[in-house]
């Protein structure tokens, strides 16, 4: 029985000496990580921590996938600046008790191991390594933290399970239990560090390693408890961690227990019956003889299993490249464990799906060089083991290869070499599989479950070393891809760096300082953001092909910046995969080449320029031409023959220039010895060409000339780049208009025209309507060629004196000089240019094969030269008048006054006004109560109103078109559908309030954005408002948009028991089609129908139409607007549900509601 104990302590000993092998590295690699994360932070002035590199991060959790994610970098506070998963910055961990633990103690270089916490947004645990990071002064400044996956140590204990009653534990220093196995969420967490427990005696006892037998506070059972500490020498680790693996004591003396009382049983059986059952006693013993010898060969067997599981498990240790282990596995297989040959299989992705071997061992003699696998479903190669394992991710065992129908492809040579049966084991992990190993043994029926169960297991072991060598190769990588980019980030080239969905994820400060996209603007964006449309759609296909089968592309692309000019760059771009062949990340450096290329066109220009050379001329003293090169004859068209003996002036004078500058040429010669300029020379053909010349008079010894030396260029081509230089400057490049330069000057000559010959001018500001939307659909290229047909159409409605320019974009301005001296003959002769223009405009547009339309709005502003009428004041009052225009209803124009100005003043004095009291709540609901037939009270409409301090309350009709028009019309929607709701919540609780329903006006604006649903829902979700009693009233024109999308999201909101009243009925065209598909329950007869009734036989008929209507379809009817009886009394008689107006009460602030609505029910005060 001690011989029994000794062993099986042993044997924990192995398996707890494999985890502390195996966990030891994963801390000093983790220690290694956070190091390289801090060493690459940086301190600002003011002791905060700076910008943190997101790829750094990304790259290191890739390397490390499976073992430790995420890698986080936490500031004082506990926001997460910084994290390989996007989705975690900005969340806080200041919560956690390990965070606040290390606030108030803070250690330097010090790796702490925390107790299992709740993974921030996930239902799982885990378990955080992290270091602080200190300032000089040892003050905290926040921590780079890991999490290890709870898959790592599960993975890690259970392999070392070799019997069904193994446990096995990590328990931190300080006695609290990281994790269990096979318990992880019933046990995690728990403290250890108690009286008598297999913990604290183990700490109490200052030892490196323990074994114990007794009672497990944990499972309650008695148990054989081998533990030690880990703690590695190279790491400053807080506390130690303690690995316990324990066997069931009832388990490990079971078998001996069974084999003594056996031995018992059959010595008594032998003395009682030896008188008589002797004949039989030789059978007997050739019988048990047999028996023992299969007990024997079971239990050698097994021991042959567990000896190469143990063996296996020491190679995982030592073994650091994934061939070499897959080979020594082989090879301990059968060299250790006694089988016949073993093989490593991969699955390859060929027509054949065949699998190929990698790695084997034993006696083999060319069986895989002769043989053929695949896991292929359709063929016979595929029915094996093998296949069959690569399949199914299951264990595949042929206990017979002579009478196995799946084994036939292979059954001759595997029998000519000995093997008799074989099992195949799959090779994974949680997410990979990796291919199959293939054991083959010398006998039938060689593998007993318990066999199975330990090879299964080496399986599991095998699959983990490769995943962790894996590991290891892609850290590296890694941590070199890092160091690269850590460099290259600081480097002048720009760098973009997106994931394999092409979403940016990073840049560097070049690419800002180059694209003009802060790093803010381009992270998110798709990486074809710069995309300029220079380039067809075949040269971006090449470019993705070439990623595809390359892995990168690199070459010259034009690009666009923020500002929408056209660069040229060198673009390099790499795609970056991990260890499975699948692409990650893009990588694109990039080199801003636009300058280097306009100077290689100039150099380009200029080499050919040198080699045809200037021309030359080479004269005596009274400058006689005796010499002349071949680009004279190239430029003047005569010859050296035709030009020798000849003077300059009487060849190439073009009478062009006169005496004076002649003279000036002969005094220049006579005082300095050169002269150099600008003249006119004729061609032998007459045609006549500016040159520049230089002239050099050449002395000799006694200072008399003896030659002249002129060169020259022909500088037609100069003028002409001069010519169109001026263009540039001054026109616009894609209309030819004059651009916004020449129309400055042009209108400032115009204003000094208008002072001095005191006539009027006009300017005409245009905007074309929908541009945008044209561009957005048909493509710029398709907005350009219309953009120019316009300045085509302009310049042909106006005179040839008058200026037609475009500012940029969709934006041209007409000015108009000499109108008169009388301002009205001005302003009619303005409008009627700008009504030929309207005209002109509408006119339909081929473009291409696309048919356009197009519109423009025309602001009109007169000026005469007084001294307001600056070029600035001009301008925006014109395009004031524009805007104007387009609120008008676009197609028209406007003239500016100064009513104008002041209204658009006024405009944004109350659209102030409104984000005011936004901020400052100054916004009240006013209720208008809604009765029955009999008077009663039976709810109210919520009408909004705005306490100004200064103007006092302002009525809806006064600020929400502005609302509208603004974009304020969401909040300030959202905080009335709050306080109805809110108010509503306050009413349920008194019993004769409860039963009071409330209106509440809801835009198509509000209604039709995405997220209206769940804003609906959230109040009455926050407020428990009785959502029965909640009535949204809308309003026609949403029958005008989206249908469908109307109709789903009212009965959304109908299944939650809100209820629908269309309001302002009658009043449209298009909501009779679709009003018996709306979930309606009520229909608002408007108040311009009722103001008529019932005089006006029309809103009668209309009335009358919309009551029949409603009661067909099952529909309420509420009229609003009523003020006189009789205007009810027609209502009642019609069969109206219920009425609204001030015949009944006027919209009235809460508190007077209240004391109104109480006067009739009943004393309800404080539910206001």
């Amino acid at each position: 029985m001690q011989l029994v104990e000794q062993q099986e302590i042993d044997r924990l000993g192995m398996q707890v000496e494999t985890l502390r092998r195996n966990i030891e590295p994963q801390l000093e690699m983790a220690s290694r990580v956070i190091d390289g994360v801090i060493k690459n932070i940086s301190i600002s002035k003011e002791g905060g921590l700076n910008r943190i590199n997101q790829l750094k991060l990304v790259e290191l959790n890739h390397a490390f996938l499976g073992l430790m994610q995420p890698i986080s970098v936490v500031n004082a506070s506990g926001v997460i600046l910084a994290s390989s998963d996007l989705g975690l910055v900005g969340e806080s961990i200041a919560k956690k008790a390990y965070f606040k633990n290390e606030i108030q103690h803070p250690q330097d270089n010090i790796l702490h191991i925390s107790a299992p916490h709740p993974i921030l947004g996930k239902p799982a645990q885990a378990i955080s390594l992290f270091k602080s990071l200190l300032d000089r002064k040892g003050n905290f400044l926040g921590m780079v933290v890991i999490n290890l996956s709870p898959n790592f140590f599960s993975t890690l204990l259970s392999s070392v399970h070799y019997t069904s009653d193994i446990r096995s534990a990590i328990i931190h220093g300080s006695g609290i239990l990281l994790h269990f196995e096979p318990e992880w969420v019933k046990s995690s967490g728990i403290n250890l560090a108690m009286r008598n427990t297999f913990f604290t005696r183990h700490k109490n006892s200052r030892l490196l390693t323990n074994t114990y037998i007794g009672e497990s506070m944990l499972t309650g059972e008695a148990r054989m408890v081998f533990l030690t500490n880990i703690q590695p020498e190279a790491l400053n680790i807080d506390q130690p961690l303690v690995v316990k693996v324990s066997r069931s004591l009832q388990a490990v003396f079971e078998s001996w227990r069974k084999s003594a009382y056996m031995q018992i049983v059959a010595f008594s059986t032998i003395l009682l019956i030896s008188a008589w059952v002797m004949a039989f006693i030789l059978r007997w013993r050739r019988s048990a003889s047999v028996r023992h010898q299969e007990v024997e060969t079971a239990l050698a067997r097994v021991n042959r299993a567990f000896i190469t599981l143990s063996v296996c498990n020491e190679e995982f240790i030592h073994v650091e490249d994934e061939n070499a282990l897959l080979q020594k596995i082989c090879q301990v297989i059968v060299e250790s464990g006694g089988y016949y040959m073993a093989w490593v299989g991969v699955p390859q992705q060929d027509l054949g799906l065949t699998i190929k071997p990698v790695a084997h061992f034993g006696f083999e003699n060319d069986y895989l060089a002769e043989m053929k696998f695949s896991w292929s479903k359709y063929c016979d190669l595929g029915q094996g083991p093998a296949g069959r394992a690569v399949r199914s991710h299951k264990i595949q065992v042929n206990q017979n290869f002579e009478i196995n129908p799946l084994t036939h492809p292979w059954r001759s040579a595997a029998l000519a070499r000995g093997y008799l049966s074989s099992i195949s084991l799959p090779l994974k992990n949680s997410s990979t599989f990796f291919g199959v190993l293939n054991i083959y043994a010398s006998e039938n029926d060689a593998f007993s479950d318990a066999e199975k169960g330990l090879l299964e297991k080496l399986a599991a072991n095998l699959s983990f070393g490769v995943s962790a060598i894996r590991g290891e190769v892609e850290r590296k990588q890694a941590e070199e891809k890092l160091s690269i980019a850590a460099v290259a980030f600081q480097s002048q080239e720009g760098i973009m760096i997106a994931d394999a969905n092409q979403n940016i994820i990073n840049v560097n400060g070049a690419f800002t300082e180059i694209t003009g996209y802060a790093a803010e603007e381009a992270i998110g964006k798709k990486a074809n953001l710069l995309k300029s449309g220079h380039h067809d759609e075949e040269f971006y296909s090449s470019i993705k092909k070439s990623l595809h089968q390359n892995d990168g592309w690199q070459g010259k692309i034009w690009n666009k910046r923020k500002s929408g000019e056209l660069y040229l760059e060198w673009l390099i771009i790499t795609a970056v995969k991990d260890g499975f062949g699948e692409t990650t990340h893009y990588v694109g450096t990039f080199t801003d080449i636009t300058a280097r290329y306009a100077m290689e066109e100039e150099l380009h220009i200029a080499a050919v320029a040198f080699e045809s050379q200037e021309a030359v001329i080479v004269s005596d003293p009274n400058r006689i031409i005796l010499r002349v090169n071949k680009a004279f004859t190239s430029i003047t068209g005569y010859t050296q023959e035709e030009a020798a003996g000849r003077h300059p002036a009487e060849l190439l004078e073009s009478k062009r220039d006169d005496d004076a500058l002649t003279s000036e040429i002969n005094l220049g010669l006579r005082r300095v010895g050169s002269w150099q300029g600008e003249i006119w020379n004729r061609h032998k053909d007459g045609s006549l060409y500016p040159i520049w010349i230089q002239i050099t008079a050449v002395k000799n010894e006694a200072d008399e000339v003896t030659h002249h030396v002129s060169t020259f260029t022909d500088m037609s081509e100069r003028k002409l780049s001069e010519e169109k230089i001026h263009h540039l400057a001054f026109y616009d490049s894609l209309t030819n208009l004059p651009n916004r330069r020449l129309l400055l000057d042009r209108l400032e000559r115009g204003i000094a025209s208008t002072t001095r010959t005191q006539q009027f001018g006009a300017v005409l500001f245009l905007d074309l309507d929908n541009f945008k939307n044209l561009n957005d659909t048909l493509g710029h290229d398709v907005g350009d060629e219309l953009l120019k047909q316009v300045g085509l159409r302009l310049s042909s409605s106006v005179r040839g004196n008058d200026t037609v320019a475009r500012l940029g974009g969709d934006e041209f301005v007409v000015l108009l000089e000499g109108l008169g001296r009388n301002q009205s003959d001005a302003a009619e002769w303005a409008e009627s240019v700008g009504r030929k223009i309207l005209k002109c405009l509408s006119q339909p547009y081929q473009i291409g094969i696309y048919p356009c339309r197009s519109s423009s709005s025309i602001g009109i502003t007169i000026f005469s030269g007084h001294r307001n009428d600056t070029l600035e004041n001009i301008l925006k009052q014109a395009d004031l008048a524009m805007y104007q225009a387009k609120s008008a209803g676009r197609n028209t124009m406007q003239f500016f006054d100064t009513e104008m100005q002041s209204t658009l003043n006024a405009r944004a004095a109350l659209e102030s006004d409104l984000r005011t009291a936004l901020d400052l709540n100054q916004f009240q609901l006013y209720y208008q109560s809604q009765v029955d037939v009999e008077g009663n009270v039976i709810g109210a409409e919520a009408l909004l109103r705005l306490a100004h301090p200064d103007r006092g309350v302002i009525s809806p009709d006064k600020f929400i078109g502005l609302a509208e028009d603004t974009g304020l019309i969401l909040p300030i929607g959202s905080w009335v559908l709050n306080k109805a709701c809110e108010q509503l919540a306050a009413w349920a609780t008194h019993p004769k309030l409860c039963n009071l329903t409330l209106s509440v006006n809801i835009s198509a604006h509000e209604f039709h954005q995405s997220d209206f649903i769940e804003k609906v829902l959230e109040a009455i979700g926050r407020t428990s408002a009785n959502p029965n009693k909640l009535k949204l009233e809308l309003t026609e024109s949403l029958m005008h948009v989206n249908i469908d999308d109307t109709i789903a999201k009212m009965l959304e909101l109908t299944s939650h028991g809100i209820t629908f009243s269309l309001d302002d009925f009658g009043t449209g065209y298009s909501s009779l089609s679709y009003l018996k598909n709306l979930p309606v329950k009520q229909l608002k007869i408007d108040k311009s129908f009722v103001n008529e009734l019932p005089q006006d036989p029309s809103s009668c008929a209309i009335s009358c139409t919309i009551i029949g209507l409603a009661q067909s379809l099952g529909m309420s009817v509420i009229a609003e607007g009523i003020e006189a009886q009789e205007q009810c009394n027609f209502l009642i008689e019609m069969q109206c549900n219920a009425f609204q107006g001030y015949l009944f009460s006027r919209p009235l602030p809460l508190s007077e509601f209240i004391s109104y609505v109480g006067s009739s029910i009943g004393n309800i005060d404080g539910y206001a």
